[in-house]
């Protein structure tokens, strides 16, 4: 981005003469992150890659404005004088927020105050029973078939792919998990975050309570599956599993949201489904897009090196600790 970039994006939010060089902070699989500080303040500034959503006034924006409104924790969303949350500079799309003072995040598995924590903002989201129009995204509900995973691995041998090898070799536990991937109870879905991860929910810096950031994939899930999903990713880590967490999550979880907390066979499904589909576009952008090759190859090593056998792990523990058949 050009200081003119900088300078047109400051002046079409109304956020004041740019005070300083906008600092780089992070890059997502949808775009990066950069603190940018004007004459009213500090603000932080999602360039978007190409493949995120461009609509100027997304679906999401209410769905963080209602969530605020409830009391959750977030970066409230810019916009601009004509109200688009979205808008082209340059070559690429942005979006603002204010910026919000952050620590590290926390590790799973988490502490039973701080999964309670998390089980009542869920809650809190939950709770709003924002209704959902339209069908759920596959990215959610189902696996790649063996004929996608047996193309791909044909593909990264024909580029000598380094993880070419390690792909094929997790053919029989990319199926083991594929099972895991049953239909959704016929109930109605609601909007929810559908990344509430421990990369997406970070204590603030002050340490005195959690904030929600990437609400850009909200949209409509069956809850029990999100609320599955954030079990598993915040009480269990590999061949961990904190109960008193657990419990601690699900009991705010109820009390907050109003919603029976107990977990159904087939509850983790969702969260199966994310990381094959994540694996499936890393894969597919490490062989054919050499501008993003690296991040890729990066979260492909990650998940064929551990996170898909520690995904496998977790639900076997979770599963058994909860009675889940």
């Amino acid at each position: 981005m050009t200081p003119a970039d900088w300078m047109m994006l400051a002046e079409r939010f109304d956020l004041g003469a740019v005070r300083r060089t906008p600092a780089y902070v992070a890059r997502g699989a949808m775009g990066e992150i950069w603190h940018l500080e004007t004459t009213r303040g500090r603000w932080a500034v999602k360039w978007q890659f190409p493949w995120a959503p461009a609509d100027s006034r997304p679906y999401d924006l209410q769905v963080q404005i209602a969530s605020a409104s409830a009391g959750i924790p977030l970066p409230r969303p810019v916009t601009t004088p004509g109200a688009e949350a979205v808008i082209p500079v340059g070559d690429r799309h942005a979006r603002v927020y204010q910026w919000a003072e952050l620590g590290l995040p926390l590790q799973p598995p988490v502490a039973e105050p701080s999964a309670a924590e998390v089980g009542r903002l869920l809650g809190i989201l939950h709770g709003l029973a924002m209704k959902a129009d339209g069908p759920v995204d596959p990215w959610y509900t189902a696996a790649p078939g063996p004929e996608v995973w047996a193309a791909l691995a044909d593909r990264a041998g024909a580029v000598r792919a380094t993880w070419a090898v390690k792909l094929a070799g997790a053919s029989a536990l990319i199926a083991e998990l594929t099972a895991l991937v049953v239909p959704a109870p016929q109930r109605p879905t609601i909007i929810c975050h559908r990344d509430f991860s421990p990369a997406n929910v970070i204590p603030a810096a002050s340490g005195d309570h959690l904030v929600v950031l990437d609400w850009e994939n909200a949209g409509p899930l069956h809850a029990e599956r999100e609320l599955g999903y954030v079990l598993l990713t915040w009480t269990a880590a590999g061949r961990q599993f904190v109960t008193a967490a657990a419990d601690a999550l699900l009991s705010e979880y109820a009390a907050a949201s109003g919603r029976d907390a107990q977990l159904e066979a087939g509850a983790f499904a969702t969260a199966v489904a994310g990381q094959l589909n994540f694996l499936r576009v890393m894969a597919d952008q490490a062989i054919g897009d050499p501008a993003h090759r690296r991040y890729a190859e990066e979260q492909i090593a990650s998940l064929l090196d551990h996170d898909l056998d520690d995904l496998r792990h977790s639900i076997e523990l979770v599963s058994a600790a909860l009675e889940l058949s």
